[in-house]
């Protein structure tokens, strides 16, 4: 059929439409993708912001079911993957999800096996099944991300800080740190040194947020008094460096609710 003669402006406002509506909803799609020539555009509108979650709010059935009928869409249209810019990918209750031929870490390995065009990934494996989503990471066929924004959530993970330290030296192998220009780091427990080390792996970063769950005993009494001498320390290389946040959580400094 003819290409249809319409402004690619106009295009772009039928799947922004479209995408707030019904964001992987297939008629939706398939109406923004009325021939060849809008394919990638339609794609990429569609799913450039995409979020995969199975968190504290999929534990109702109802919504459960709502996050497994999107992530099987992602993995039955695998396309649609190559087009995602910006991923969130939480799996903290992937236990409570309706696809039951798959792992946690083999979900993670085929989600991520399928991306090409990341610039911002967050990441929050569950609890028990960090240490297989990490063996994902490191066996996934995919390039090095051309990440810019990375995110880390490791806030409720109460495993054992090897395995923190694991995948986040899987992440390093994976991702080119020197194109990294945001970071956030959500730290648990004794994992904070261990988040220090990628600071100084990422030599163009530009913004650095730190959100403190709790801190090992010497940093704790280290910033309460003001020094911050180990963050201080860590971020003294950056250049480039223009805005650095720490949040500490509600309940104060080394104290846990």
């Amino acid at each position: 059929m003819p290409v249809p003669s319409l402004p690619l402006e106009l295009v772009q406002h039928i799947c922004d439409y479209l995408e707030v509506l019904y964001p992987l909803d297939r008629t939706g799609i398939n109406v923004a993708l009325t021939c060849r020539a809008w394919r990638d555009i339609g794609y990429r509108l569609s799913v450039r912001k995409t979020s995969i979650s199975f968190n504290s709010g999929t534990i109702y059935r109802s919504s459960a079911d709502l996050a497994s009928r999107k992530a099987r869409h992602f993995l039955d249209t695998p396309i649609l993957l190559s087009f995602v810019e910006d991923l969130d990918l939480d799996t903290r209750h992937f236990y409570n999800s309706n696809l039951e031929e798959y792992l946690e870490e083999e979900f993670v390995r085929r989600i991520l096996g399928q991306t090409s065009s990341l610039r911002r990934l967050g990441l929050t494996p569950s609890t028990h099944g960090g240490q297989e989503v990490l063996r994902a990471l490191s066996t996934a066929p995919f390039p090095a991300f051309p990440v810019t924004h990375l995110e880390v959530n490791f806030a409720n993970y109460d495993g054992i800080v090897y395995y923190i330290r694991h995948v986040l030296s899987t992440i390093l192998r994976r991702i080119r740190l020197e194109f990294v220009r945001s970071l956030d780091l959500i730290c648990a427990d004794e994992d904070f040194p261990t988040f220090i080390v990628i600071i100084s792996k990422c030599s163009g970063l530009r913004r650095l947020r730190f959100a403190l769950t709790l801190l090992p005993f010497g940093t704790v009494a280290d910033i309460e008094r003001g020094g911050f001498s180990v963050i201080l320390k860590a971020v003294r290389g950056l250049k480039d460096l223009e805005v650095l946040s720490i949040e500490q959580p509600p309940w104060g400094m080394g104290r846990p609710p």
